[in-house]
């Protein structure tokens, strides 16, 4: 009788529920008049849900975030800790079929083109999409005419030069990402992407903040140096611009030269050197001068920015002879032979130069050293994005193959080919193969309480030219620090 009136009591509750309009879960057979409420079974997940272990978080996340498991992780510099968790809601992934466009580009790479293949081969396999991929060096300029021909693969990585993406972004030619990027799930899992992703590497878009590009990893300049070299000439790397004078002396007294870096444009010196400083500010001044308005130009610190580099560029020995012709290949070369001891270059330099670097060589990475010394050694995070065309032929398909870029065993693949940041919270870099003992170093370094991490979020458009050829003209002579700033002013937006 007793159980008679239980289960009469339940089927009275339903009935309730859903005379009133609420709602419940129906999950592996059972029914959760609250959704919250825990099981002692786990949802069941789709079979291509990743099978990494539990591990620790990269670059932190500003704010917290709730897990897949629906608990809050509360992230850190280099980690976080993770509370209690409740119930997940099963989330089923819709049937695809049909093709799928995608335009990737590796820069000869064998590990980047094998990891995409890899990629590409499990999506289409798990997905059921035909794939159609386009990998290598050239594929950007050999599509850019899709592109501006309304005529676009479906998604393509944002990585080299060839898309004119800001074109595209202003003519409305990307799709809005927004959506996906904040109520999306992981593909194959009950993980939502904007949970289990740092939101501040997602790029905004300038004009509006919508997410038009999607970061599905990090990439950081800095300065790297041998450290054998160092301790062989007796010196201590600079971490401030103080000491960056005291150290150009003693590297002269030894008969050396300081810096390289890829000259023959200023893109290598704007973002391992000049940003660097400029983001030390902090991270609301740093959006100022990626929304690049005319007045953050005027303003004091970025004339005491670009004074240091000046007067830096003019000391003696402080650059090495030829340095602003060259391109990246000679000047890492140089600095491999010890003609220099700093070189400006992004986090990518140890696969890079993999099949150059001489046996005994202990590749190190240290912020720009153009701080002051009152300021934090600080690290500026580059995203490298996807991009998903607004009249993508195959557009649910394109959606899905980037929410599959952010499961964890895929993330790991990206990383561990790449020796970038990831874009989730939740997978530590000593544990993923692959990965050069100085690619760990670099990131364990840069993810470490020692480094104040602040993130591109905004794309400052066609300004981009005028502050590369600024930054090389201080650095030649034939621009002074004022000369720069009135540059820079002229063709900024109001």
């Amino acid at each position: 009788m007793k159980k008679m009136l239980i289960k009469m009591t339940a089927l009275i509750l339903v009935a309730l529920f859903l005379l009133s309009g609420c709602k419940f879960v129906v999950k592996e057979n059972k029914v959760l008049l609250n959704p919250t409420e825990s099981t002692s079974t786990s949802a069941s997940t789709s079979a291509s849900t990743p099978t990494s272990t539990s591990i620790s978080s990269p670059i932190s996340s500003p704010t917290s975030a709730t897990d897949s498991a629906g608990g809050t992780t509360t992230a850190g510099q280099a980690g976080g800790s993770t509370k209690a968790t409740s119930t997940v809601q099963t989330h089923a992934e819709p049937k695809l079929s049909g093709k799928l466009e995608v335009q990737v580009f590796t820069n000869e790479s064998e590990a980047c083109s094998d990891a995409w293949t890899y990629i590409l081969n499990s999506f289409e396999r798990e997905a059921g999409v035909k794939v159609t991929a386009y990998i290598g060096s050239q594929v950007n300029s050999q599509l850019s005419k899709r592109w501006m021909g309304n005529n676009p693969p479906d998604i393509a990585l944002l990585d080299g030069s060839g898309i004119p993406v800001e074109a595209l972004e202003t003519s409305g030619a990307l799709y809005d990402l927004t959506d996906t990027l904040k109520n999306g799930y992981v593909y194959g899992t009950n993980e939502k992407i904007w949970d289990v992703t740092n939101h501040e590497i997602h790029e905004r878009l300038q004009l509006n903040g919508k997410y038009h590009r999607a970061a599905i990893m990090g990439a950081a300049y800095g300065v790297m140096y041998d450290s054998v070299f160092v301790k062989e000439l007796g010196v201590t790397v600079p971490g401030n611009y103080t000491q960056l004078k005291s150290f150009v002396s003693a590297v002269k007294a030894k008969g050396s030269e300081v810096f390289t870096t890829s000259g023959s444009s200023g893109n290598y010196a704007t973002w391992s050197m000049v940003m660097p400083a400029l983001a030390a500010y902090g991270q609301s001044f740093f959006d100022e001068i990626q929304i690049a308005k005319k007045s953050v130009w005027k303003k004091a610190e970025v004339k005491s920015v670009f004074t240091r580099w000046y007067d830096f560029c003019r000391m003696d020995a402080a650059m090495l002879t030829g340095t602003a012709t060259y391109d990246h290949t000679t000047a890492q070369m140089k600095w491999l032979k010890h003609d220099c001891v700093l070189i400006g270059n992004g986090i990518w330099l140890p696969w890079e130069m993999a099949n150059s670097t001489p046996s005994g060589f202990l590749m190190h990475y240290a912020p720009s050293p153009m701080i002051l010394d009152t300021q934090k050694p600080t690290t500026v995070i580059q995203p490298t994005a996807m991009i998903v065309a607004r009249e993508a032929k195959n557009l649910d398909n394109a959606l899905a193959f980037l929410r599959y870029l952010y499961r964890k065993d895929i993330q790991t693949k990206i990383v561990s080919a790449y020796a970038y940041f990831c874009a989730r919270t939740d997978i530590s870099y000593t544990e993923i193969s692959g990965l050069s003992a100085a690619s760990r170093r670099f990131l364990g370094y840069i993810d470490s309480d020692k480094v104040k991490l602040v993130y591109r979020r905004y794309n400052w458009c066609s300004l981009n030219d005028t502050v590369t050829s600024v930054i090389h003209g201080m650095m030649t002579g034939s621009k002074t620090p004022d000369a720069a700033i009135d540059e820079l002013v002229s063709k900024a937006n109001a």
